[in-house]
């Protein structure tokens, strides 16, 4: 009878030694996998310290196991000259708002496409209007006018620009329900 106990006693500890294995395993993949998207795991940190979860497991929710998450993370994930393009012109947009006083109020008053000529030439001052001056595109006071001989500091005027257009459009789509 001992013997019996013995052998049930080991191939349970066997089972779970696999099993322990098993999961060792599946933690080092899901710890690299994570190292690899830093941004994904502070989030689900704070997700699980928000909820009191002390893990959270990833199960196959319509058809998107880990491995195709993965992938997909991958291709949304923007390098860091794209981040950098694009944190650059936040950036701009909120010095736009902050310092210049170019507020959403502000950007509501110009619904004849002002912001994006405003932008154009920005975008073509290097190239097209070298000597300082505005084009004749420029509605504003020449106080205004405040280019830099740096091409790309120039673009980033424009995308800026431009994302003050979009967002008062989008502002505008919401207020009346229908395109500007």
């Amino acid at each position: 009878m001992n013997w019996l106990k013995n052998k049930l006693k080991w191939a349970i500890a066997g089972k779970e030694l696999n099993q322990l294995q098993r999961l060792k395993t599946d933690l080092q993949t899901y710890r690299q996998w994570l190292a690899e998207f830093p941004e994904l795991a502070f989030a689900l940190d704070h997700l699980a310290k928000m909820n009191s979860i002390s893990t959270i497991t990833f199960d196959d929710v319509d058809g998107m196991d880990i491995s195709k998450l993965r992938e997909h993370l991958r291709k949304l994930r923007l390098s860091n000259l794209e981040r950098k393009a694009l944190s650059d012109v936040a950036e701009e947009r909120r010095r736009q708002v902050e310092v210049e006083g170019f507020t959403h109020e502000n950007d509501d008053k110009y619904d004849c496409c002002e912001l994006s000529l405003a932008a154009g030439c920005y975008a073509m001052f290097t190239s097209a209007y070298p000597e300082g001056d505005p084009c004749e595109y420029w509605i504003w006071d020449k106080k205004w006018w405040k280019p830099s001989e740096d091409r790309r500091k120039n673009c980033i005027k424009a995308a800026a620009l431009l994302i003050a257009e979009i967002e008062r459009i989008d502002r505008t789509i919401t207020k009346k329900g229908r395109t500007a």
